[in-house]
């Protein structure tokens, strides 16, 4: 009865889960919810949503750190049929805790931050031959900055300082998704979709951290400058009849000096 009063409001509830892992570098895994309520507005849809998502991360050495992020935004689509645009602004409040590993116990530091992002999508939808294309246009901006730590240690003279931090990620990109339905003779609607794309990381905004030993003594700790144009590619499945549907998705990012691959299931329950 809540979830149905919930969506007769226009109201929806998103939860999500991660496990990530780089070989002799990190393992983590988190996971959070998103809730909104929209309504029509004239000829598209505006809506407001809040959530909280949390991450642990854990790193070769030992070190281990956790963010946790509540979020507020806002959303809206207008959807002609031949005309699809899509526009999101969110804000993320993050608190964060760090363990550093350092060989004679942990040295460890508390600190916060900001993650302001805007997404802007047009997507021009095709049928043809039973099949959708849908080719998209779209850009992503996030802002973020995150406050100095100063950590505390047993071996007090093993503890760092670092500066604050803050950058912009400004990244536009091109989609192509094409996606075809069957219907089985058991009611089953089963969709396969194929997914290729390009995103430009257009600033790689990785900064320097300055970081102060106890005495005195200061470094930058350079980042790794990652190649900024990455090729994308992704499979999925969705199964579904009714209000229901299971889905399934591949996706893997190529770049010059770096790649990733996710494995992606879903659940979906219409109300």
């Amino acid at each position: 009865m809540l979830a149905d009063g919930l969506c007769g409001m226009g109201g929806w509830l998103q939860a999500t889960g991660s496990d990530l892992s780089a070989d002799n570098a990190y393992d983590a895994h988190g996971g959070g919810f998103l809730a909104g309520l929209d309504r029509a507005v004239g000829p598209g849809r505006v809506g407001v949503a809040v959530g909280y998502d949390a991450l642990n991360l854990k790193d070769a050495a030992g070190g281990k750190a956790f963010l946790g992020t509540v979020r507020f935004g806002l959303y809206g689509g207008l959807d002609t049929g031949h005309i699809a645009l899509s526009a999101a602004l969110m804000d993320g409040l993050v608190n964060t805790s760090t363990t550093r590993a350092t060989g004679a116990g942990g040295a460890e530091a508390n600190g916060h931050g900001n993650v302001l992002s805007a997404a802007l999508q047009l997507a021009l939808p095709v049928s043809a031959r039973g099949a959708v294309f849908r080719p998209v246009a779209g850009l992503e901006i996030t802002r973020f900055s995150l406050s100095g730590l100063n950590e505390a240690a047993a071996a007090q003279a093993l503890a760092v300082r670092t500066g604050a931090v803050s950058g912009v990620y400004v990244a536009p990109y091109l989609r192509l998704t094409v996606t075809r339905g069957f219907i089985t003779a058991q009611g089953l609607e089963i969709t396969p979709s194929a997914t290729l794309g390009l995103i430009v990381n257009a600033t790689n905004p990785g900064v320097s951290v300055a970081v102060t030993a106890q005495d005195g003594t200061g470094f930058n700790a350079a980042p790794l400058q990652l190649s900024p144009v990455a090729g994308e590619a992704g499979l999925g499945l969705a199964i579904g009849r009714g209000n229901w549907r299971l889905t399934a998705r591949y996706g893997a990012t190529l770049a010059g000096n770096w790649h990733a691959q996710s494995l992606e299931g879903g659940l979906l329950v219409k109300f």
